[in-house]
């Protein structure tokens, strides 16, 4: 499953998160900076970089 098609579908957005597509949108930015911050020192293994 792929957000680009997902986000065609509001319902379908509001059902796997419980937001909608412009609330979910505006918290994209932080979470991907954090998730760029982690992975930039991990693995998705988990293992130190």
């Amino acid at each position: 499953m792929r957000y680009d098609k997902v986000r065609k579908n509001a319902v379908c957005v509001l059902s796997l998160t419980s937001l909608t597509v412009v609330e979910f949108e505006d918290l994209v930015p932080t979470f991907k900076s954090h998730w760029d911050e982690y992975y930039s020192h991990y693995t998705l293994k988990v293992k130190v970089r």
